[in-house]
């Protein structure tokens, strides 16, 4: 559910001046100002998608709608993004959006337990997802020295928003659920 936000913190922005240099972007990328457009972008999406969720009464179908943004945006950027350095960097922003969702996916996460566990979920949950980091980006120089690095950092966030939009759909929807209860 979250691995698609660690895809493009850990790759996507990492590595964009690598990715960049690959999709033809005529003017070296900037890492600083990849993070300040690509994290002006998080928190854009991560007011957003708390907001979404009260709207929609609906924590589950506030990831969603965010994970097929992200999916989207993902696909427009590699459409836009390389025509120059300014559009990679917009496409950046628009990217960060669509990861906000982060806030929503921890609450989602904390409330699948009862109060005993709660707050061990709401630290664990997302020290799992970044760890997933490690793992995503092994598999990312694994695909992109067999295959050209679009067409890698691509496939491999395709197949991380599909993950987690599938992780996403097995779960409970906490929005109006009572919290009071113990595990047992």
């Amino acid at each position: 559910m979250g691995m698609p936000i660690w895809f493009v913190g850990g790759v996507m922005f990492v590595f964009a001046p690598e990715l960049g240099r690959a999709m033809g972007v005529p003017t070296p990328v900037e890492p600083a100002k990849v993070i300040l457009w690509a994290y002006s972008g998080v928190v854009v999406g991560d007011l957003a998608s708390g907001l979404l969720s009260q709207v929609l009464q609906s924590r589950v179908r506030a990831i969603i709608t965010f994970q097929a943004a992200l999916a989207a945006s993902i696909a427009l950027f590699f459409s836009f993004a390389g025509e120059s350095a300014e559009r990679f960097y917009w496409m950046m922003a628009v990217v960060g959006a669509a990861t906000g969702y982060w806030a929503v996916f921890v609450t989602t996460a904390s409330e699948q337990f009862g109060t005993n566990l709660r707050a061990t979920a709401a630290t664990s949950a997302p020290n799992f997802v970044r760890a997933s980091a490690v793992i995503v980006t092994g598999i990312w120089f694994a695909m992109k020295d067999s295959m050209n690095t679009t067409i890698a950092t691509m496939a491999l966030g395709v197949t991380c928003v599909a993950i987690g939009v599938v992780a996403t759909i097995f779960l409970t929807d906490t929005f109006s659920r009572d919290l009071d209860f113990v595990e047992k």
